[in-house]
């Protein structure tokens, strides 16, 4: 409830509201009134009451957050522009792969740097855009989502694609991971905010990098791949929960679920959800190991390296032919 007596008032209720933030964020999202309120209850607010108000408001935000409340201006499934988010995605995907295999690894070099460059500006702006508003904590802004490793590695694997276990992170990652965060995002910005866009380059970007890297330059990931990439997700998680702990953040959604809905919903309680999350991502990965295999240039009669790309993989074994018959 507003304060009616002027300035003491609302720097009280301002006191209270930020006590409130640390204890029950979600009750303060609920309660906290916007000056709409004000204008609404014809009370003219002064000038100490705007900046109360637009002080407490990120930590009003920010304890939304953390509470995984919904809001009015969050980015809704399956809307007008998450479906664009969508197509988009999916339209720059299939232009890269069918780019690569047609114009060849050269280009899928050139081409992949070009969209590291475009993931890790679209990073830098939105970890810019949070502390500019005021918004940026260490309870939700540090690097320790999967989607985040896999946007910093898929900046890495572009720039160098020789590097085999950035290749597989990738993949592996991107395809799972930043997949389920593009088609059921936790996202409280939408259209057209700025963090809505650096929200799907950065993920959208992700799945665009695994498809080139692998599908379109056919970059396949090495045996035993899977284990690899599934021990290094493990050691992810095992930061990430310490994290969780210090800050008092949700890392990973280690301490709850996502409120905007997503496969977790279907997996239990806490702390259940996080095994059968392990579970079901292993055999996300499995199934995807599965999907490479079956489209490895090796199955289509070419020679090929992983760390290589198809074309200078067939280039060193055309070598190879060479000097045995000299």
């Amino acid at each position: 409830m507003v304060r009616r007596d002027g300035r003491g008032g609302i720097a009280l209720a301002a006191a209270r509201w930020r006590r409130r933030a640390r204890a029950a964020p979600r009750d303060v999202l609920a309660d906290a009134p916007p000056l709409a309120s004000l204008q609404a209850a014809r009370i003219e607010p002064s000038s100490s009451a705007t900046g109360a108000h637009r002080r407490l408001a990120p930590a009003i935000h920010r304890a939304g957050r953390l509470a995984g409340a919904q809001r009015s201006d969050d980015v809704e499934q399956w809307s007008p522009e998450h479906l664009a988010a969508l197509l988009a995605t999916g339209a720059v995907a299939t232009l890269l792969i069918v780019g690569a295999r047609r114009f060849g690894d050269a280009w899928a070099v050139s081409v992949g740097r070009c969209l590291a460059v475009v993931i890790g500006l679209a990073f830098v702006c939105e970890q810019v855009t949070y502390a500019v508003r005021g918004e940026w904590t260490a309870q939700v802004n540090l690097p320790l989502q999967l989607s985040d490793a896999v946007t910093l590695a898929s900046v890495a694997a572009l720039w160098h694609p020789e590097w085999a276990i950035l290749v597989e992170l990738v993949y592996f990652w991107a395809l799972s991971a930043s997949l389920q965060a593009v088609l059921t995002p936790d996202l409280m910005q939408a259209f057209p905010d700025p963090l809505f866009f650096t929200y799907f380059a950065t993920h959208s970007g992700a799945i665009a990098a695994a498809c080139l890297l692998v599908f379109g330059a056919r970059r396949v990931p090495r045996p035993g791949a899977l284990w690899r990439v599934y021990a290094i997700t493990a050691a992810f998680a095992a930061v990430a929960a310490v994290a969780t702990v210090l800050t008092g953040g949700n890392y990973m959604f280690l301490r709850r679920k996502p409120a905007g809905g997503s496969l977790l919903d279907f997996m239990g309680s806490w702390p259940v959800y996080i095994l059968v999350g392990a579970a079901v991502g292993l055999i996300f990965f499995v199934a995807l190991a599965a999907l490479a295999r079956s489209s490895a240039p090796a199955l289509r009669g070419q020679a090929f390296d992983a760390s290589l790309g198809p074309i200078a993989s067939d280039r060193r074994g055309r070598r190879r032919r060479a000097r045995r018959r000299r």
